[in-house]
């Protein structure tokens, strides 16, 4: 993959920890549930619940 398309994704992925991290906080502390998955193909994602 891309230099640009890692930097990106790790942005995200970064991103996506900060703001659960903060709801988390303004929540009392209750954490996120994480979902790690891959789509056949290609593709995939952290779902956070």
């Amino acid at each position: 993959m891309s230099d640009l398309f890692d930097r990106a994704s790790k942005f995200f992925q970064e991103l996506q920890t900060d703001i659960c991290a903060a709801l988390a906080d303004l929540d009392g502390g209750q954490g996120f549930t994480s979902d790690a998955w891959q789509r056949p193909g290609g593709g995939g994602g952290v779902a956070r619940v």
